[in-house]
């Protein structure tokens, strides 16, 4: 007997029953008996499938389930609003639904019936996800939710044609909340969403954790700015919440600007800083150029494929197609296949970051960012940062991704740092008691014919490696007339001369340099004998360890002056 077969025979027992009872009424009640009869009639007729759920072994898939009886709400303490309590008996009816319907889809799975499996997995999910029981606190209703998840997990990488029936089924629970940008269930976005579920899962949910640190801010950002919300999705596909990240093609940070779209909309790329890491400066930057897009094309649609494929091109495609139909567009050839795959994978990303759990993702979220804010005058080591607020060197590298050194840029007169929260106070406490070594300063220095960082180094007692990494040498080569920038430190700090010699060598002026061709048996001895100055001079000046030199090489000659001042 089918199920339809059976559930009229059902309804018709029941009918025959409630006809039998009226026929007992007086005459006066056979006009009652009569409505009766034809309203059990037409029940039959229908086979009361509003009412009962199929078994497993029917053809039809079943519908979800019944939602648990809640709990009588009780009155809140100061007796406005009501408050929903979860009871013993409404939890374990609830556990009990769910486990009977999971075991149900656990069978059907083992039996190779993966497809018919999927509507009792999922309204497993459902009715526990539904029923408003917190899983952190009852942890047997959140080890029957794993125990789902993982077999939700089995089925979509073993049966991918199941999303089908598995989207269907919850489209009406996670569409149930209003989308600020348009948002729509197609077949590329179904293949997206069971993308992000199988093979980029692990990138979803690392995503999905990290979103908590920054989506307030851009939310917040996109209020104020009165743009949709739900454009912060949109990282998540860019960069995955992640303010370093990189593409091949040099984009960086959260919302992932090139270089010349950065420029244009004021972030700031040079050796010390890259502001398009900055997660707050590249968000008020994005808005602006999504601003700019949406008053261009007047579509969200068009605005996302020319924030990933750029403007011009957009305004060709629109152009050769003779539509703004962002369909149309992207079934031409005129866009590339990253960009037509772009909008749908965004649409894909919001609906999962909206309803994570009603996907079978399970998220952690991080904390928001919270921290201060100092305005330092000049430049300030980030050690001495760390030491002067309690916290670490890679604390503040965390909280300042946009600094690509170890300080704060010396070429600003002013830098805003960001420091960890409720440190301020003890930071400008402890910077003015910081002793003088631990203070420098910055000159620019313009390099002379002849001189080499040793010699420069000595000069302004600091160390090459330092003018190295302060001014992002590869090696000690120089130029003449190229700037530097050098670290000068207070007399008490600069590391002492190693003898007498070199201090006096050191305090010597050089009158003119000149280069010369190391000859057959040149000694260093006798090229300074030859032009009137010594070892060490054109030893220092060409930066050589020793006194060796070989046929053919190159050295500059510094000719000292012997001329003292006159008093």
């Amino acid at each position: 007997m089918s199920g339809k077969t059976m559930r009229r025979a059902t309804c018709a027992s029941s009918i025959i029953s409630i006809y039998g009872g009226v026929r007992s009424w007086p005459e006066q009640k056979s006009v009652w008996a009569l409505i009766f009869l034809v309203l059990g009639i037409l029940c039959a007729s229908y086979g009361c499938t509003s009412t009962m759920l199929e078994m497993p072994g029917s053809d039809a898939a079943p519908v979800a389930a019944p939602q648990p009886e809640r709990p009588p709400l009780s009155p809140a303490p100061d007796g406005n609003d009501a408050v929903f309590t979860i009871t013993e008996a409404y939890f374990k009816d609830t556990f009990r639904k769910a486990d009977g319907y999971l075991h149900s889809a656990k069978d059907l799975y083992e039996t190779g019936l993966a497809r018919e499996a999927m509507p009792y997995l999922d309204t497993a999910l459902l009715t526990m996800l539904d029923s408003q029981i917190e899983l952190s606190e009852y942890p047997q209703m959140k080890q029957l939710y794993l125990e789902a998840f993982e077999l939700n997990t089995k089925i979509l990488k073993s049966n991918p044609e199941v999303l089908d029936v598995y989207l269907d089924n919850r489209w009406s629970h996670f569409n149930a909340k209003n989308y600020t940008v348009p948002i729509g269930l197609n077949s590329t976005v179904r293949h997206f969403i069971e993308e992000y579920q199988t093979a980029s899962r692990g990138f979803i949910e690392r995503s999905l954790s990290r979103s908590g640190k920054y989506m307030p801010m851009i939310q917040k950002a996109l209020s104020e700015a009165n743009m949709p919300e739900d454009l912060a999705y949109l990282v998540i596909v860019e960069s995955g919440f992640s303010p370093k990240a990189k593409s091949y093609a040099g984009a960086r940070g959260l919302w992932q600007f090139m270089p010349s779209t950065g420029k244009r909309y004021g972030l700031r790329m040079n050796y010390w800083v890259d502001e398009r890491c900055d997660p707050e400066k590249s968000t008020r930057a994005a808005i602006e150029y999504l601003k700019d897009l949406y008053a261009e094309f007047k579509s969200w649609k068009l605005v996302l494929a020319a924030y990933n494929g750029g403007e011009g091109r957009v305004r060709r495609a629109i152009k050769h197609c003779g539509t703004n139909d962002f369909g149309e567009i992207a079934s031409s050839d005129r866009l590339h296949r990253q960009t037509q795959e772009y909008v749908p994978r965004f649409e894909a990303a919001t609906i999962v970051a909206k309803y994570p759990e009603k996907f079978g993702f399970y998220i952690n979220y991080k904390d928001p960012l919270l921290f201060d804010k100092v305005v330092i005058n000049g430049w300030m080591d980030l050690k001495v940062v760390a030491k002067c607020t309690g916290t670490t060197y890679k604390t503040l590298k965390r909280l300042n991704p946009e600094l690509r050194r170890w300080c704060t840029p010396p070429i600003y007169s002013k830098y805003t740092l960001k420091i960890p929260h409720g440190t301020s106070d003890a930071f400008w406490a402890n910077y003015e008691k910081l002793p003088r070594k631990q203070k420098s300063k910055f000159v620019y220095h313009r390099v002379k014919y002849g001189e080499t960082l040793s010699s420069i180094a000595r000069r302004y007692g600091t160390k090459v490696q330092t003018i190295r990494r302060d001014n992002g040498l590869r090696s000690t080569r120089i130029k003449a007339r190229q700037k530097l920038m050098i670290r000068v430190m207070p007399r008490s700090s600069r590391p002492r001369s190693r003898s007498k010699a070199s201090s006096r060598a050191s305090s010597e002026k050089w009158a003119k340099t000149i280069s010369y061709r190391v000859q057959r048996h040149d000694t260093l001895y006798d090229i300074a004998k030859k032009f009137g100055s010594s070892v060490s001079a054109i030893k220092r000046a060409n930066g050589l360890r020793s006194s060796r030199i070989k046929v053919g090489q190159k050295l500059f000659i510094p000719i000292l002056s012997s001329k003292k001042k006159k008093k």
